[in-house]
């Protein structure tokens, strides 16, 4: 028989391994309560991943009880961070991070061959075994555990960044909807005035107050606004839709109810100074590629230390060959003799010169969005405030006069029709206006949170200002 006691001190070593390979545990709770904590201090608001278990009863009465109320824009916001499907699936690469970081660790584990050879001219088998570990694995561990650990890192910005951006878009989705709520009701008190017009206009035509052709044109003006009024209704399923999916509503949840209009504009704005200084600071875009600048230059350190020792496995060899048992060490060293490792630690230092050019580049442009971000918020609030002021104002006082002198024949049907459609157009682009107005401070907010917005897609139906006077 094989003397196995020789084997006692590899069965030593692996157990001792074993024991420290156990040191970091797979589950991803910490990282994500370091992600719920940052996304708290940016947005005021509250996480939850259900890490695969449905129906968690905490989430689902927090969410009914915000849809049991009007739904404000931060009720919104609240819901589609618990409930957002998109941000569940995100937070799983927390555990993918962890898992790694775990397997970082490990010592790769030893092969065992063996052989059993027997005699052709017949009697005792001979057997051969060899147990062979890579021993210069156990050396490296500090240094991928270290690459792991900055990966992790990064990948709790990258979570936080995403929470923070479902956020901002939430936000914009929701003064969409609102947006499209007051154009429908604008749009729906406009078609109704014109089918009052029209009956009033059938009645002076069999008069003979006004022409046919008079007549037909405010049926006309009637068609159009029912057309638009169509339109209007389409946007506003699109809208709430839109919203339904950031909330990850299904079923019945999505007979939730809000108000009709937008709010008005706020008292004050958030303080804008220093902004370029505060969106530095807080941004997580920012601080993500610095982490990685930190990972690439630890796997630059795996990379300069394995081209000198790429595989060094020691062990064991026990055998029984013609009745004789024989045991001794074994060894097999990689030598670096055509790939001394140039090219892949060329290949590390050209990656950190890329990450620091874009950390560079990407810092160049948060403080230009930021800069830009504050320039059209204050745009915004002066042109929404004019609207405010003094546009819907004068287009309502051309039409109560336009009224006046129509039902005293001082004013023909067309230029009624023209100070009608003024009003119209006016307080449509009241609302865009305003719509702008919350959605620009939404995106600076966002900016100052840590995130690069995405770039503002139109809504259908939404009219943009242009060319709406200053103040």
């Amino acid at each position: 028989m094989l003397d196995m006691r020789r084997f006692s001190g590899c069965a030593i070593v692996l157990a001792a391994v074993s024991l420290v390979a156990g040191c970091t545990t797979l589950s991803p709770a910490g990282p994500f309560t370091e992600v719920a904590d940052k996304v708290e201090q940016r947005t005021g608001k509250h996480i939850s991943w259900d890490a695969g278990q449905y129906n968690d009863p905490v989430v689902l009465s927090a969410i009914e009880g915000h849809l049991s109320r009007p739904l404000t824009v931060e009720r919104a916001v609240q819901i589609a961070l618990l409930n957002n499907r998109e941000l569940q699936a995100t937070y799983a690469n927390l555990g993918i991070a962890q898992a790694n970081l775990v397997q970082a660790e490990l010592w790769k584990n030893p092969i065992l061959n063996g052989a059993v050879t027997f005699p052709l001219a017949g009697g005792a088998p001979d057997y051969s075994f060899d147990l062979a570990l890579k021993f210069i694995d156990l050396l490296y561990i500090p240094l991928r555990k270290s690459v792991a650990e900055s990966q992790l890192e990064e990948t709790k910005l990258q979570v936080t960044a995403d929470v923070v951006r479902v956020a901002g878009q939430t936000y914009v989705a929701f003064i969409d909807y609102l947006t499209e709520r007051q154009r429908l009701a604008v749009l729906t008190e406009a078609v109704k005035a014109a089918a009052a017009t029209v009956e009033s206009g059938r009645a002076l035509r069999l008069a003979g107050n006004i022409s046919e052709y008079d007549l037909e044109a405010e049926i006309a003006q009637q068609v159009q606004g029912a057309t638009e009024l169509a339109r209007a209704q389409i946007g506003v399923a699109q809208a709430r839709e839109r919203v339904n999916q950031l909330l990850g509503l299904t079923g019945q949840q999505t007979q939730w109810h809000s108000a009709s209009r937008l709010p008005a504009m706020a008292a004050r704005d958030p303080s804008t100074v220093d902004v370029e200084r505060k969106a530095i600071e807080a941004s997580l875009d920012l601080a993500a590629v610095r982490q990685q600048i930190i990972t690439t230059g630890r796997k630059y350190r795996v990379v300069d230390v394995t081209s000198l020792v790429p595989q060094l496995d020691l062990g064991g060899e026990a055998a029984r060959t013609t009745g004789e048992n024989e045991a001794g060490p074994t060894f097999a060293v990689e030598l670096p003799v055509f790939d001394w490792g140039q090219a892949k630690r060329e290949q590390a230092r050209m990656e950190i010169l890329k990450a620091r050019d874009e950390f560079t580049a990407l810092a160049v442009h948060i403080r230009s969005l930021a800069r830009l971000q504050r320039a059209k918020l204050l745009s915004a609030r002066q042109t929404a405030a004019y609207y405010t002021t003094t546009v819907v104002p004068q287009a309502q006082r051309l039409l109560e006069t336009a009224v006046k002198q129509y039902n005293v024949m001082q004013l023909g049907v067309f230029q009624l029709l023209q100070a009608r459609d003024r009003q119209i157009r006016a307080s449509l682009e009241y609302v865009a206006a305003l719509s702008t107005y919350w959605k620009e401070r939404a995106r600076l907010a966002q900016i100052l949170a840590g995130k690069v917005p995405d770039e503002p897609a139109r809504t259908p139906g939404t009219s943009a200002v242009s060319g709406a006077p200053g103040p």
